[in-house]
């Protein structure tokens, strides 16, 4: 059963944890990484961002995560936090062996979440979080420490260990999505999600939508009084994403329409009314990889962390920094 805990920051400062709940938060054990191969000069200089704790805490899978992760700060959702923090990690590792951002040829990662990876400063999280910035910011940083140096890996390389907020109920085929199809990016059940934005829903009228998508579309040649010929969903991916949709003598994919129409998912179904279009949306986000609202599913019914990630992350190992 999940117990919240919420408090002032005082309260913090003056709470004793009984011992049912120094159980529960403490039930996993930091890894041991007294076996671990060493690394060189080298790679100590580059990765240390990425894997070295400070002694201020400022680890960028901390400020990273923190910025990213959409859950209830409670006891039992401590174990998909230590999950977002090893998908962190091995993202932000993978994305530098393989050439950094994309659009930011400078950096290894950028903070754009469109991109790359969230980021939010210390200043505005203080301001967000106000006087549950200690428990939460604790809460966070545990999840770091105790998986300190974790990652994925599919036949011994990092991973690229792609999440969004919510799936719907299915994630995505990596190939569907980004036309790149990674063994490990695999279609799978979320039956159990919490959180926010599950749901959602966009309205246009008539008259918007004909010019939004002519606008966007110049050969679909849409007319506002064949809207219900012309506006048609044509095909379905297995996880119920859209695939195909027709607009009148154009085709775009599911992904295509989600930037168009400002849509959360391309998990959607399209209404039209006398006045509107209407598209309702199941989940939110590309759909591909770990869902972080099943990730706080999967933990609230039990599941630790790495149960979490391996069902996920087809077919994955879970090493550490150094081992490959």
């Amino acid at each position: 059963m999940s117990t919240t805990v919420t408090m002032t920051l005082d309260e913090v400062r003056e709470y004793k944890p009984s011992p049912d709940e120094l159980e529960q938060f403490n039930k996993t054990q930091t890894t041991d990484f007294s076996d671990c191969p060493k690394l060189t000069k080298e790679e100590l200089e580059r990765f240390k961002p990425w894997y070295d704790l400070h002694p201020d805490w400022y680890d960028v899978t901390v400020r990273v995560k923190k910025a990213d992760v959409h859950l209830k700060i409670d006891v039992d959702v401590l174990e998909a936090l230590k999950a977002q923090a090893v998908a962190s990690r091995t993202y932000t590792l993978y994305s530098i062996r393989h050439g950094g951002c994309k659009t930011n040829p400078n950096a290894d990662v950028c903070t754009s979440s469109s991109c790359c990876q969230t980021f939010r400063s210390d200043a505005k999280l203080r301001k967000s979080w106000g006087d549950k910035y200690t428990y939460k910011y604790s809460v966070i940083a545990k999840a770091v420490m105790d998986t300190a140096g974790e990652v994925m890996l599919y036949n011994g390389k990092p991973i690229n260990a792609m999440y969004h907020a919510s799936s719907g109920g299915w994630t995505e085929d990596s190939q569907n999505v980004y036309g790149s199809n990674f063994p490990y990016l695999r279609s799978v059940e979320s039956p159990h999600e919490i959180g926010s934005r599950q749901t959602g829903e966009v309205r246009y009228h008539r008259g918007t939508f004909v010019e939004k998508v002519n606008g966007a579309r110049p050969n679909a040649h849409m007319e506002e009084e064949k809207l219900e010929e012309q506006l048609k969903v044509l095909s379905l991916y297995p996880s119920g994403r859209v695939e195909k949709l027709q607009l009148n003598e154009d085709t775009v994919t599911g992904r295509t329409a989600r930037k168009i129409f400002g849509l959360n998912s391309a998990m959607f179904t399209v209404e039209i009314t006398n006045d509107e279009v209407i598209f309702h949306t199941k989940g939110f986000g590309h759909g591909v990889g770990m869902s972080q609202a099943g990730a706080n599913g999967m933990a609230t019914d039990g599941a630790d962390y790495r149960t979490i990630l391996l069902h996920y992350y087809t077919g994955v190992t879970i090493g550490v920094i150094g081992q490959y």
